[in-house]
């Protein structure tokens, strides 16, 4: 399995979309389509921490469900696919950044 080093625990959402290079647009779609389906957006690595206001995310709880649930599937579907090829880039792209 990918083995990206995050070197904090969690990062604020703003943070967090720098580092694994996505788009804001698909990384909230992701959300929508989890939450619609019955999920809740912790599984995704999204902590609320208590008295505070900010979402935080957990960057290798996040990329765990990535590949799970976007790398490790068989589309059946064209946006299924666009969502597969998204998540091989914030792959390839960590990978690049891990090896500077």
């Amino acid at each position: 399995m990918f083995n990206f080093k995050f070197d904090r625990p969690f990062y604020k959402e703003k943070d967090f979309l720098k580092i694994i290079s996505i788009p804001r647009s698909t990384f909230y779609s992701w959300q929508s389509e989890w939450i619609a389906q019955g999920k809740d957006p912790s599984e995704m690595g999204k902590e609320l921490m208590k008295d505070s206001s900010s979402v935080y995310w957990n960057g290798p709880k996040f990329l765990d469900w990535m590949i799970k649930h976007k790398i490790k599937t068989d589309p059946k579907w064209d946006y299924e696919e666009e969502h597969k090829k998204k998540a091989l880039v914030v792959i390839h792209n960590l990978k690049k950044k891990r090896n500077n």
